[in-house]
């Protein structure tokens, strides 16, 4: 529950920071000279305080206005409003011209690199002519190797700083877009109409925002080398031309059979994403109704049942994941296995045909395909990620596009009164947007492949008796479900066109006077849950709304905050709203942020909200006052003192009107008494006040009562018109055991001067006196922090203080400091069992030897071309197939090796992390918030599954091929052993310094997400507020 004149900026602009701001001013990138830009020298500074010391968040740069949230989502919103005014709108058009602009630029950039690596082969040839000239007495000229060597470090420094440069204008783009996609799903959830959202569910959003978001991040920063992969492979090809003319048709054909099998595979890993995301967010689903309930679900010990209920789930996740990432292997065994095949061919059919290789035009061809592998090699991953990018934007747009509410309020100018009408309406809770045909064609065809393989397995044990009786029972259940199928697609047609006459029968206004409580939508029955409403209010009345429970009281209120669907008649709100729901909204604040929500500090009116709510007795009970910080969802309030914190947050807004769903229910007669004349009738008693309630002791105090009954309003009017009418709502209060007589003026003037009377002699006399102590204590309690924080700042390199504050209950969540520990690294490497990690090392050990004296036999075999009485061509051939050959199993196998390994990996940790959290105390989940466990079951968990693999195959492919130029060159030249050493010195302190400003960026990038996913799951069950 909130005040809804308090808008989202307020809000936010009045909350405490989630981070400590920085001690920087500005951005040192915004006023960098071209030089400082290039090299990237601007930011040296974080990189030396990083070495200096652990980073904290004060170390960090403000952001760049260009860069900041509000600015990139405003401009994404502008265009995103020119898309919805098309007739089919495109998120992906929309993101283009925000971010394109910005993106081709490092586009650009890498276009320069990519061009760089085809010139690199051409010098390398020219520069192996001018050393075999040498070697052989040729004609040359003396200088020009000089010149081939310059350009060639010239070529390679200008490619390496373009090739960052590129990188880095995709991954400031995909971060944009990770912040675009967060803001805006977020802004999307608060303005969902009630139907949308009940279609939606909290997994599906929470991925959006979460795994979704970071996809994009990750797949533009590898964008580029996926636009320019193919022209890199076309001119490579062209240059191979030059370099060994015609039987370049061998490479090229080769690349003609590889490429369409490759789009048939990505097409594959795009239908196993779909249906893989489709378990995430069920799982996500299942852990947030977990986590919302633990409290139930370890009062009643079903921790097994839902542990159990879980891990199916995950279970189905891991298969998918599986098939995923078996697909994603195949397309890299068949990309890292194409050059080898490649060269293998070219070279075969070149020696064959009688030519010679001569050193220059090995060395070069090598390069040249060398320079192919790259491309090749990352088409697979540009695939993978292009196929996860397809889903993305798709799940995106369908929940962009989704329905919103129709704002009905008016502001109020001054001097008017706020006024609420409704004319003859109709409405409906509304049906979530039905699916499109074939959204779920995926899944399904992943679950018919499962049950294909079960069903082989199971029967693999089966005799031939019962091989033959599953085979019969096969073909009974075929021949039903083409039957059904068949009379599902003459159903499918009734109901198009029931559909269509639903539609004319609508715009023709024609209602069915036999059916008037349902509403067609699409072939979808809408109950129509309020009929035929009228009524006007003005300000100063205290309006009560009564009926039996169903009758429609909530649906009213829902109604009148836009949150229903009006199929006709008017309505009306003039002035701000509060409302105050019946389940209170409590977020995880110090009891004063509850109730103040952004609004300035008024003490006089504070103080009197707590008088009139009744809460001066409680904030006694607290150490430090209203500065008690409240757990999520009010764990440590009752249901009372969460109503009546609910109920002060709706009276300290000082709306125009406020609507109030059932607030005394929850607490007790004394207490629903005194918020009853004090608050309501007392204090608010100029403002409009809609109560529904049961409490039906209070209705003769009412200027306006109205009565619903089936989603009709009966009867309305004042207390003593009603009971003279002598219809339902005066039999009611008869059995309640009031009669007319409850309800004269006089004696109604007279109890609230009684009650009040009564009331301020037993509770205000002395809640006065604690309100302004305990106050007064808050505000010493706010000085001492500001004295301790300036007092903490003034201490150069001391240590941070990790006291709570007086009053503090969530834990401040905790951040590892300096390197990652050895004991994490053997956690995640065992995780997936020790036979399968060393099998795997092995095997990529093995494979990239082989790959390694695959071109050291080619480079043997041109050596031994010019010597007379060499072997035969086909003895070089042999061994060079043979090597060829043996790479490519040995990739196989280590591909499946690490497909088993990564699923073992997923399974151990997830079981791990769901075990931990089911068995924790309650005081875990007291004192850490939602947002904080759904980040690791989410991004935590996507980056094991997905991220880390990847990560960790790349880290062991460079490793090794730089292991391998290291011993190769080491044995054709030891002196350059002696370079080696001091480069390799260099090398690892440099690796040392960017680690420490790399590690503990992402740490505290990790950490800066849960307050996100806090403070959604926060909104998310406060929206209707």
């Amino acid at each position: 529950m909130s005040s809804l004149n308090a808008s989202t900026d307020s809000v936010a602009s009045n909350a405490p920071p989630l981070a400590p701001r920085s001690r920087y001013t500005r951005n040192p990138e915004a006023h960098a000279n071209p030089l400082s830009f290039l090299t990237f020298w601007w930011c040296g500074s974080l990189i030396w305080t990083a070495v200096k010391k652990t980073l904290q968040p004060e170390d960090v740069w403000p952001v760049r206005t260009k860069d900041k949230s509000a600015t990139i989502h405003a401009k994404f919103e502008r265009e995103w409003a020119k898309e919805l005014q098309k007739p089919r709108p495109s998120v992906v058009k929309a993101m283009f011209r925000a971010f394109g602009l910005y993106f081709f630029v490092g586009s650009m950039f890498y276009g320069i690199y990519a061009g760089s690596q085809l010139v690199g082969p051409e010098l390398l040839r020219r520069i192996v002519q001018y050393v075999a000239a040498r070697y052989y007495g040729l004609p040359y000229d003396p200088d020009s190797g000089y010149y081939y060597c310059m350009a060639l470090f010239l070529v390679t420094m200008t490619g390496s700083f373009c090739y960052y440069l590129g990188q880095y204008y995709s991954a400031r783009t995909g971060a944009h877009l990770k912040a675009v996609v967060v803001l805006a799903v977020y802004r999307k959830t608060t303005v969902l109409s009630l139907a949308a959202r009940s279609g939606a569910s909290q997994g599906q959003i929470v991925n959006l925002m979460s795994n979704d978001s970071q996809r994009l991040l990750e797949t533009f920063m590898i964008m580029n080398q996926g636009i320019w992969a193919l022209p890199q492979i076309i001119v490579a090809l062209a240059l191979i031309w030059q370099v060994i003319g015609v039987f370049t048709l061998v490479a090229v054909g080769v690349v003609l059979v590889a490429l369409p099998i490759n789009f048939k595979v990505g097409a594959s890993l795009t239908s196993l994403r779909r249906a893989m995301i489709t378990f995430t967010d069920q799982r996500v689903k299942v852990i947030n109704e977990i986590l919302q309930s633990i409290k139930i679900i370890k009062l009643y010990a079903w921790e097994d049942s839902f542990l159990e209920r879980l891990e199916h789930i995950r279970g189905l996740e891991l298969q998918a994941l599986r098939s995923f990432n078996s697909q994603r292997a195949l397309l890299i065994w068949i990309l890292t296995v194409t050059p080898t095949v490649m060269a293998i061919l070219v070279f075969i059919s070149y020696a064959k045909s009688g030519n010679v290789l001569s050193a220059d035009r090995v060395f070069a061809a090598v390069a040249l395909l060398n320079v192919l592998r790259a491309p090749l090699a990352f088409l697979p991953i540009i695939i993978a990620f292009g196929a996860q990018l397809m889903v993305t934007f798709a799940r995106l747009q369908a929940f962009l596009v989704d329905k919103e509410v129709t704002v009905s309020r008016e502001e109020r100018a001054e001097g008017e009164a706020p006024v609420v009408s409704v004319g003859d309406a109709d409405f409906t809770w509304g049906v979530p947007a039905p699916k499109k045909d074939g959204e779920d064609k995926d899944l399904n065809k992943f679950m018919s492949d499962q049950n294909s393989r079960n069903k082989k397995k199971i029967r693999k044990d089966m005799t031939s008796e019962e091989k033959k009786e599953a085979k019969k029972a096969d073909k009974i259940v075929d021949d039903e479900t083409k039957r059904v199928a068949k009379e599902g697609k003459v159903k499918k047609k009734d109901m198009k066109k029931k559909d269509k006459l639903a539609k004319k029968a609508a715009k023709a206004s024609a209602v069915d006077a036999a059916h008037p409580e349902i509403i067609v939508e699409s072939g979808v029955v809408a109950p129509v849950c309020l009929r035929n409403i009228s009524f006007n209010l003005v300000g100063g009345q205290l309006v009560m709304v009564v009926g039996a429970v169903g009758s429609g009281k909530t649906s009213l209120v829902m109604a009148l905050l836009d949150e229903l669907e009006r199929k006709r008649g008017t309505i009306r709100v003039k002035g701000s709203v509060a409302y105050g729901a019946q389940k209170e909204w409590i977020i995880n604040a110090t009891l004063r942020d509850n109730i103040l929500f952004g609004l300035p500090y008024n003490h006089e009116r504070y103080r009197r909200v707590i008088e009139v709510c009744a809460l001066a007795k409680d904030l006694a009970m607290f150490p430090a006052g209203d500065l008690v910080e409240i757990g999520e969802r009010g764990i440590n309030l009752s249901g009372g003192q969460k109503q009546r914190v609910s109920l002060a947050r709706a009276v300290y807004s000082d709306a125009d009107i406020l609507i109030f769903d059932d607030p005394l229910s929850a607490v007790d007669a004394h207490v629903g008494r005194h918020l009853f004349f004090e608050c309501f009738k007392n204090f608010l008693s100029g403002k409009l006040v809609i109560l529904t309630t049961n409490q039906l002791q209070y209705v003769p105090y009412a200027n306006h009562v109205m009565m619903l009954k089936d989603g009709n309003i009966i009867e309305q009017g004042n207390f003593v018109e009603l009971m003279d009418h002598g219809r339902e709502f005066s039999e009611l209060m008869a059995a309640y055991g009031m009669n007319k007589d409850s309800g004269r003026i006089d004696e109604v003037d007279k109890a609230v001067e009684d009650a009040t009377t009564t009331t301020t002699t037993t509770t205000t006399t002395t809640a006065n006196v604690d309100i302004d102590v305990i106050l007064s204590a808050s505000m010493e309690i706010m000085e001492k922090q500001k004295r301790d924080e300036l007092e903490k700042a003034k201490i150069a390199g001391e240590k941070r203080a990790n006291k709570k504050p007086s009053g503090a209950l969530v834990e401040k969540e905790d951040r590892e400091e300096g390197e990652v520990s050895n004991q994490a690294y053997f956690t995640y490497f065992l995780a997936g069992g020790t036979f399968i990690f060393v099998s795997f090392i092995i095997l990529f050990t093995v494979e990239n030897a082989t790959r390694t004296g695959t071109d050291y036999w080619l480079s043997y075999w041109s050596g031994n071309g010019f010597v007379p009485g060499a072997r035969s061509i086909d003895f070089y051939i042999g061994i060079y197939v043979a090597l060829g050959a043996f790479t490519a199993i040995m990739v196989a196998l280590r591909s499946y090796a690490f497909v088993v390994y990564n699923h073992n990996v997923s399974k151990a940790m997830h079981n791990g992390l769901l075990r931990a959290v089911l068995r924790a105390p309650m005081s875990f989940f007291d004192t850490t918030p939602l947002g904080r466990i759904i980040n690791r079951f989410t991004r935590d968990m996507d980056g094991i599954d997905q991220l880390l693999p990847q990560s960790f195959q790349q880290y062991m492919s460079f490793g090794f091929q730089t292991i391998a130029i290291i011993v190769i060159v080491s044995i054709i030249i030891p002196y350059m052993l002696i370079g080696f050493g001091p480069m390799i010195i260099i090398y690892y302190i440099l690796q040392r310094v960017y680690r420490n400003t790399s590690r503990e960026l992402q740490r505290m990038e990790s950490l800066s997400r849960s307050p996100i996913f806090t403070h959604y799951s926060e909104t998310l069950s406060g929206v209707s507020s």
